[in-house]
């Protein structure tokens, strides 16, 4: 991972091939002191883990992907729970064949 300043509240992240995508936002959100912010980005993945919220029953529904991914778009947010670092990220990649997933 590299993180390059731009300018006061500003970041560049780049994030190395096998790399994990949160633990490595996470981890620069630690090094630079960011509590609050937003994310955008792009990139690519062989291997994306998504979830979708369920509201009813309050739990998570994951789902796995394999093979090669492009990462259209990623944004979101950087927050605080129980005193660490929260990321709320929303993605959207897809696949050789051109199907989008979200």
């Amino acid at each position: 991972m590299n993180i390059k300043k731009i300018n006061k509240n500003n970041f560049i992240i780049r994030i190395d091939k096998d790399e994990q995508i949160v633990e490595s936002i996470k981890k620069a959100c630690q090094i630079k002191k960011i509590k609050t912010g937003y994310i955008f980005g792009i990139g690519a993945s062989s291997e994306l883990t998504v979830g979708l919220f369920k509201t009813k029953e309050k739990e998570f529904l994951k789902k796995e992907f394999k093979g090669e991914y492009e990462i259209t778009s990623i944004n979101g947010n950087i927050t605080e729970m129980n005193n660490k670092i929260y990321l709320h990220l929303h993605v959207t990649f897809s696949d050789k064949e051109f199907n989008s997933y979200g």
